[in-house]
């Protein structure tokens, strides 16, 4: 019985070390012009880590005039 649980175990910490952390995230960006309403756009990362949404979103956040922020959906 000992062997089983020892097995059950290992087998179990195995599948974690293989299994990636994708989840949905969505990049929201806001462009402020002077003298024009601030347009919002929203993009979805599907299916992505974490820090290849937080690159993606980063260079959005690179333009001018633009604030984006992360959220996981």
């Amino acid at each position: 019985m000992r062997n089983v649980a020892y097995l059950m175990l290992t087998l179990f910490f195995v599948g974690m070390t293989f299994t990636s952390c994708k989840k949905d995230y969505t990049c929201t960006c806001v462009t402020e012009i002077d003298g024009l309403d601030p347009v919002t756009n929203v993009v979805s990362y599907d299916g992505v880590k974490k820090s290849e949404a937080e690159d993606a979103c980063d260079i959005l956040d690179g333009a001018a005039n633009t604030t984006c922020t992360l959220e996981e959906q």
